[in-house]
């Protein structure tokens, strides 16, 4: 009687002890991405392509250029959004959130780019093959895109083309400037290879040919190499599908300038869905908060209505011009 209830307990305590193992081998969320299960698919690759784009917003959801914008004489930032006020009264330091700010944020999204351009073979032959290209393509403007901004502020920044540990990054010594743009320049002009002039109205907010061939004249035009940024403008200006001026220079700032044939790119957002703040900070105190507002020198650069410089109009009116802070 004794060996049966030995034989009872043993049997009791072995399956116990498989469930237990059986939970500890189905610790992992089935549902959750990992290397070995993710970049898989057609629509994997457009998922991480995505949190490429995602990197081009910044703090507290205004779009990096108009913060960069009110670190210069173009406008000035009463509330200290993101931090500029340090950039422009002189008083910025290596510790500044702005700084370390723009740092993570483009590097973050160079490390997402790295993620989708090194794993991206795994689904080449479950992807559309034209589509493929240009998934790549996109990623590598906006790899492109975050190495130009970082050596504009940084200059000699660390530089790496394929996914980087964390521990890698704290050691990884600053690539020369110059080595940096020849590489993303030669990026950009694959891109364009690979990419259609313009964008669908369906596709808005996504790299072009056009965008990227004015990225390389931007590039281009700020280090000095003054042939190929002109080169490069003249491919966008005599593209298939040339930008042109939007006629209503106030509506293009409203919803009827969405996606205008001005805007070589822009970032797409919904309403509801992602959205950003800058009607707020930049709006009026007639329901915005005057945060963000244009310097006078930059509201006097403009013409009057009668479309003449303000010191050649008789018509215009000093006093009625001036910004009120």
């Amino acid at each position: 009687m004794k060996n049966i209830k030995y034989i009872i307990l043993i049997s009791l305590s072995l399956l116990v002890f498989l469930a237990c193992e059986d939970n500890v081998l189905n610790l992992e969320d089935p549902g959750s991405p990992t290397d070995a299960t993710f970049f898989r698919t057609e629509a994997q690759l457009e998922v991480a392509l995505t949190g490429v784009y995602e990197s081009l917003n910044y703090v507290r959801s205004v779009p990096f250029p108009q913060l960069l914008d009110h670190t210069t004489d173009y406008a000035y930032n009463r509330g200290n959004v993101g931090g500029t006020v340090a950039v422009t009264t002189g008083g910025v330091t290596s510790t500044e959130g702005i700084i370390n700010g723009f740092w993570v944020s483009f590097y973050t999204g160079i490390q997402r780019a790295n993620n989708l351009l090194t794993n991206m073979p795994k689904a080449e032959e479950a992807s559309d093959p034209g589509r493929y290209e240009q998934i790549k393509a996109e990623a590598l403007f906006l790899r492109a895109m975050f190495y130009s901004y970082l050596t504009e502020l940084y200059g000699d920044v660390p530089f790496r083309t394929e996914v980087t540990s964390l521990e890698e990054l704290e050691i990884k010594s600053r690539t020369p400037k110059a080595e940096i743009v020849a590489s993303i320049i030669v990026d950009l002009e694959e891109a364009a290879n690979i990419l259609p002039p313009t964008q669908s109205a369906n596709e808005r907010g996504r790299a072009s040919a056009n965008a990227a061939n004015a990225l390389i004249s931007r590039i281009a035009l700020y280090n000095e190499d003054y042939v190929l940024a002109e080169s490069a403008a003249l491919k966008v200006m005599n593209s298939a599908e040339t930008p042109s001026l939007f006629p209503d220079y106030e509506a293009l700032f409203t919803d009827a300038g969405v996606g205008s044939s001005e805007v070589l790119l822009d970032i797409s957002y919904i309403n509801g869905t992602k959205t950003h703040s800058l009607s707020q900070v930049q709006g009026s105190r007639f329901g915005g908060w005057c945060q963000l507002v244009p310097s006078q020198q930059t509201v006097d650069s403009y013409e009057t209505v009668n479309g003449l410089p303000i010191d050649e109009d008789p018509a215009y009116d000093t006093c009625k011009s001036v910004r009120k802070s």
